[in-house]
């Protein structure tokens, strides 16, 4: 018990000393450097900064230890910038006016400032709607394919910020993502990029994304009619054959339901004008869904009557 009794007496005195060596060296003046965050106020109705201004400047103060230790710690220790102050210059000399821009405890005397100044340009804040582009990529297993085009909700985004900026941007994609060894549909949402952080502020920050994902099938609708386009009246022109075969590749649910009416063959008369070989080539149309993977015949002969 004496043993116990004689360490608690050394613990207190030692801690009691600790604490004295700390307040009286806290007391005395030292120099350190302080990161103090930026605080831009006094916006401009109707401007925005065309570039962000440093999070942060580093002080060097002079003070007590006890003033500079209670700043390490003080959230609400920071730099207000006053945009309405701001002169044709765009400069902000810190140097000079770094007494009035930080709130300080008294005795506490700023010496040095890094940056020295800060360059700030102001334009006018606009916004306008562009449409989202998905920046996706998908590897399905073997046999199964994408139907379409990925779907997005929202299709567009509300885009706001510096008039020199916001005018030149025509989309905006979403992050990069990546989907490998998929046979089922793909229903998500994923985050959009983001490059022009603290100058762009954006509707939203995530978009939904719909893959749809089917099995692969092909089926071949015969007797497809080959469709005129541009062929004069006054010429008389007869093509051979005039219907084709054609197979067709998409999802096995889309194939079961698909209207064979929607297979466009044609031929253009300028096809014609232009031809060298003695045969032409008939173009098709499908929904975005389907694959043509072989027009049988794939040459069609042409006579002209006079």
């Amino acid at each position: 018990m004496k043993i116990s009794h004689k360490w608690h007496i050394f613990i207190f005195s030692f801690l009691f000393s600790f604490l004295l060596w700390v307040s009286v060296n806290l007391g005395g003046k030292y120099q350190t450097y302080i990161k103090v965050k930026i605080e831009a106020v006094n916006l401009p109705e109707g401007k925005t900064l065309l570039e962000p201004l440093p999070e942060k400047i580093d002080v060097l103060f002079n003070g007590t230890g006890w003033q500079l230790a209670s700043m390490f710690f003080n959230p609400n220790l920071k730099c207000e910038i006053d945009l309405s102050k701001l002169t044709r210059s765009n400069f902000i000399v810190l140097k000079d006016e770094i007494n009035h821009v930080i709130k300080l405890p008294n005795n506490v005397q700023p010496l040095h400032v890094f940056p020295e100044s800060l360059f700030v340009k102001l334009d006018d804040n606009i916004e306008k709607k562009v449409p989202i582009i998905p920046n996706v990529f998908v590897e399905c297993e073997n046999g199964y394919g994408i139907m379409g085009k990925i779907a997005l909700n929202p299709k567009t985004i509300k885009i706001i910020g510096p008039k020199s900026i916001v005018n030149n941007i025509q989309f905006w994609k979403t992050a990069y993502a990546e989907y490998k060894n998929v046979k089922e549909n793909i229903t998500t949402i994923i985050p959009l990029f983001d490059t022009l952080n603290g100058i762009v502020k954006l509707s939203n920050e995530m978009v939904g994304i719909n893959i749809e994902i089917q099995m692969l099938a092909e089926q071949l609708f015969e007797n497809i009619p080959i469709t005129l386009i541009d062929f004069p009246e006054k010429e008389n022109i007869s093509i051979l054959p005039n219907k084709v075969d054609v197979l067709v590749r998409s999802g096995i649910e889309k194939l079961a339901n698909f209207d064979r009416s929607k297979i466009k063959v044609y031929i253009k008369y300028e096809q014609i004008q232009k031809d060298t070989l003695g045969y032409l080539i008939p173009q098709i149309k499908l929904p975005e869904e389907y694959n043509v993977i072989r027009i049988k015949p794939n040459k069609i002969e042409y006579i002209i009557r006079k």
